[in-house]
């Protein structure tokens, strides 16, 4: 309904509000969209331009990219390295950094879905090598290697996906409790995942 839209609205500027800042700091000599928000002076407009930049992403995906470009920022800095650019030297050291660490085994790859899409987003100058040279994806496949092997878990039995149905039309449980069934009826019947078919609104 309405108020599901308004909700996954607030959401999603949430979800932009978080690379604003970054946006502003990468500066506008790097960043053809910090030029563009430098050059508007209206907090409005800047933010008609903000959303429609990132309309095409879903607010929980920007909140993971976000995160990942941050843990690889916090990292420049420390080292010593300015985080913009992104340059194929500085992506190669973090994703060997990581490796070395022992890092999670999925973060590297994490970082580099989040460092192509803000070069997209943003606008900014760097070529594929800086985010695929030959070396990044060998080293980001050994650390995904050393991840354990993911146990399914069992499907659903029929029984199980008929009392949830019979929920959905029980008048007497409550609401909340029945519109929880009907999104997991629809989960399954859609083969969805939570986080994508929260953003649904038709």
């Amino acid at each position: 309904g309405e108020k599901q839209v308004v909700c996954l609205e607030t959401e999603k500027q949430q979800g932009v509000g978080k690379w604003k800042a970054g946006i502003e700091g990468v500066g506008p000599e790097r960043c053809t969209l910090s030029k563009q928000l430098e050059e508007t002076f209206s907090e409005e407009e800047k933010w008609k331009i903000l959303m429609a930049v990132f309309a095409t992403r879903a607010a929980t995906t920007l909140r993971k990219h976000s995160g990942a470009m941050n843990m690889n920022m916090r990292w420049c800095q420390v080292s010593g390295y300015d985080p913009f650019p992104i340059l194929e030297q500085k992506t190669w050291n973090y994703c060997s950094f990581l490796k070395e660490s022992c890092a999670p085994a999925t973060r590297a790859d994490s970082f580099i879905k989040a460092a192509r899409v803000t070069i997209q987003l943003l606008s900014m100058k760097a070529s594929s090598w800086d985010t695929g040279s030959d070396r990044t994806p060998g080293s980001i496949l050994q650390s995904l290697d050393t991840k354990r092997e993911l146990v399914q878990t069992s499907p659903m039995s029929v029984k199980a996906v008929e009392t949830i149905e019979d929920l959905i039309f029980h008048t007497s449980e409550p609401v909340g409790q029945r519109i929880i069934a009907g999104f997991v009826r629809f989960c399954i019947g859609a083969r969805l995942r939570h986080s994508d078919a929260i953003p649904i609104t038709t």
